[in-house]
């Protein structure tokens, strides 16, 4: 099924020597088209696969390869040798997916490609094979010029069963150039509900202000790690200059510790927060000690 957009904009053409009273309206029309492939049965799609528009090839390749019919992976295979290299790479991607295992040559041999956006291609399906070939291609791509390569290849390393090399993976990625690659590691960080993961956070938050999302999503992960490590670092951040990231503080410690605990009116003063902060430090130097670091902490509905 082919689409078709069209959107018309309308500018204002002011006459040389003229005002902008006796401009005129000048319509242009821009006719843009994309096939809906999802919404395509299997004979479209297989005949998508030989139409003379190498795009369409492509999204035909993709869809079958993302639905897993299985069924028609000598159709991929065929576009191995076209002549088109994204085809060549959506096609050997969709059968790797589809367990031609075979395919993993031909798209190792595109990792080398100077295309970025090819070498991202190729690199997911086999970054994510979970295997000791795949970690290792991950971490070679780790260090890739491009940060959509880095971010398939840190997300296989995260997941990567070998916790040594997992938390190696995101203590790296925290020092990426590009902040969205430094970001996905705070928030994979965040799930992981450990002592280990909290410290490489706690260790982010001397950000500059001016680092507002970055610096925001690592205390909200430090707030996620649901760890009994997790109380100092909180009790610090109540009083942080963000004051949003004081108050997301300020509840969870109100969860932990609700019995005698300051009351929400403490965060409408500086001095109430101070002493909000100091009255929760008095509190865990008495009785910090006895809770396990990595022990997860209590739900509030259980106290």
């Amino acid at each position: 099924m082919r689409l078709l957009g069209i959107v018309s904009l309308t500018v204002l053409q002011v006459l040389l020597g003229g005002s902008l009273a006796r401009a005129k309206p000048v319509t242009t029309t821009i006719t843009f088209t994309t096939r809906a492939y999802y919404r395509m049965d299997e004979a479209a799609l297989l005949n998508m696969l030989k139409s003379p528009d190498a795009g369409d090839r492509r999204g035909a390749a993709y869809e079958i390869g993302s639905r897993g019919l299985t069924q028609h992976l000598g159709a991929i295979q065929s576009l191995f040798n076209d002549p088109d290299l994204w085809v060549r790479a959506k096609a050997a991607a969709a059968a790797f997916s589809l367990g031609d295992k075979g395919a993993g040559s031909l798209l190792r041999q595109m990792l080398e490609d100077a295309d970025p956006w090819v070498v991202s291609t190729v690199a997911q399906p086999l970054v994510s094979d979970g295997d000791a070939k795949a970690l290792e291609i991950a971490r070679k791509l780790s260090k890739h010029t491009h940060v959509t390569v880095r971010r398939h290849a840190f997300a296989a390393l995260w997941s990567s069963p070998d916790q040594e090399a997992s938390y190696n993976a995101l203590a790296s990625a925290l020092g990426d150039d590009l902040v969205a690659a430094r970001i996905d590691a705070v928030r994979a960080l965040g799930k992981r509900h450990t002592k280990r993961a909290l410290d490489i956070l706690a260790a982010r938050l001397p950000l500059a202000p001016s680092e507002h999302l970055e610096r925001w999503t690592v205390a909200l992960a430090i707030k996620n790690n649901d760890t009994w490590a997790s109380v100092p670092v909180l009790i610090e951040l109540v009083a942080d200059p963000d004051p949003m990231i004081g108050v997301q503080a300020f509840m969870k410690l109100r969860d932990v510790h609700r019995t005698d605990g300051p009351g929400y009116e403490a965060i409408k003063t500086p001095d109430g927060i101070r002493e909000a902060a100091d009255k929760w430090r008095r509190w865990w130097n008495q009785e910090g000690s006895i809770h396990p670091p990595d022990d997860r902490l209590p739900r509030p509905e259980s106290k």
